[in-house]
């Protein structure tokens, strides 16, 4: 694909505006670091929003602020008690102009060319809905886990069946979820979300159904990965904690998938028959993610007792 999106530092207006959510709580050197990556993007017609749920911690309004001084393309709200993370991702996407969107963690990292390199092929291709890098994962101590491809997406004709039945039984099919969107199609799909979980593999799911996926191969996106503390471990005292932390949540996720899928407006109809495979190759995975866990369990409580 040849590169046709012309850039030049005094014309940024010139090209699509691109909206960049930030939905953040309680991290406030995550956050640094992410309007860092965010605001020194070689891509500059953007607008920034960030979305503050109610932290308790001070430093956010200050960096948020110091930040604010510096960039005119930064808009700042803050809400006025802690609604969830699925409201705070909804708010930026809902608060968002541009013709493209993407969400921005407040604890992962972007290379500077990352929205420039997904913008292009979609200013090329209008039949692509979101775009993604490769992704480099990160623990919580700065090392090295694991790199992620998606090479089938370099295609413009790969299998889309194929690929559905992909997203249906790994979840770093979800990395998408922090591509670049067009935002009327982000908008379209990304309804009545909650914080259960798995709820955004249901969406992808639906997309890789719906509208064509684009990969650039080039790891231009870090993504943090807790090793030691999970989502139910990080927030033992709330609704995603707790939905996170629920014994049961590959099947309540499995049970949702199938009318979820079917009840959707997006998914052709002709793409319907899909669903059945979809949903057995889901279940498939869920029962081993289910047996693994139970498994790790109970090692860990083995090695914990008393000797």
């Amino acid at each position: 694909m040849q590169e046709t999106l012309k850039y030049s530092d005094d014309s940024p207006s010139a090209l699509p505006l691109v909206s960049v959510g930030i939905p953040t709580y309680n991290r406030p050197y995550g956050l640094q670091r992410t309007l860092n990556c965010i605001t020194q993007q070689t891509y500059r017609n953007l607008e920034i929003i960030v979305s503050d749920n109610c932290s308790t911690d001070p430093e956010i309004d200050v960096i948020v602020r110091n930040f604010i001084s510096k960039d005119c393309r930064i808009q700042y709200f803050k809400q006025d008690f802690n609604k969830g993370p699925a409201f705070n991702f909804k708010f930026v996407l809902e608060k968002a102009s541009g013709k493209y969107f993407m969400w921005a963690a407040d604890d992962d990292g972007w290379e500077p060319e990352f929205i420039r390199s997904l913008v292009i092929p979609m200013e090329e291709n209008a039949c692509i809905s979101v775009s993604m890098s490769g992704v480099k994962r990160i623990d919580e101590f700065g090392n090295f886990f694991d790199i992620t491809r998606f090479n089938e997406f370099r295609y413009e004709k790969y299998n889309q069946f194929k690929m559905a039945l992909y997203g249906a039984s790994h979840d770093n099919i979800t990395f998408y979820m922090y591509g670049l969107f067009r935002l009327k199609v982000i908008k379209q799909f990304y309804t009545n979300f909650d914080n259960t979980y798995g709820k955004d593999l249901v969406l992808i799911c639906e997309m890789l159904m719906s509208t064509r996926f684009y990969y650039v191969d080039e790891i231009l996106h870090t993504r943090n990965f807790n090793i030691i503390q999970g989502t139910a471990e990080r927030y033992p005292d709330e609704e995603i904690g707790k939905n996170y932390g629920d014994r049961l949540k590959f099947f309540r996720l499995l049970f949702r998938l199938g009318p979820y899928l079917f009840r959707s407006k997006n998914i052709p109809g002709y793409h319907k028959i899909w669903i059945p495979f979809i949903v057995v190759r889901f279940g498939l995975w869920m029962c081993q993610l289910f047996y693994s866990e139970i498994l790790k369990k109970t090692i860990c409580g083995n090695h914990n007792s008393p000797q």
